[in-house]
């Protein structure tokens, strides 16, 4: 996520009683994550997705919100994951295409 070379470590959480933080912690190597983790949602996530959404060419973090709420496209900046502070629709369906709408702005075709 953050273009070091290290896999980084991407946490979804599900509590079906209050909002839950899920988070990325960066690597520092050796099999360790640097600390605090840092929260990219809050919310009920059981599958957060990584691809390159906005053609910027680094990794995002999608996170679809598993019980019907605010669904998030997290936005790299290179040195992880961040948000822009606008909020976005996520889509996330098993028998058709995913979607994804940016906070009253399209990606870069």
């Amino acid at each position: 996520m953050n273009d070091d070379g290290l896999p980084d470590m991407v946490l979804a959480n599900r509590n079906s009683r209050q909002a839950t933080a899920s988070y990325l912690c960066l690597s520092i190597g050796g099999g360790r994550v640097g600390e605090p983790c840092r929260e990219v949602s809050i919310g009920s996530a059981t599958t957060i997705s990584v691809a390159a959404v906005n053609g910027d060419g680094a990794l995002d973090l999608i996170v679809p919100h598993r019980d019907g709420g605010q669904g998030y496209v997290c936005l790299n900046n290179g040195a992880g994951t961040v948000k822009d502070g606008l909020l976005d629709i996520v889509v996330a369906r098993s028998e058709a295409t995913n979607m994804m709408y940016f906070g009253g702005r399209h990606p870069p075709a």
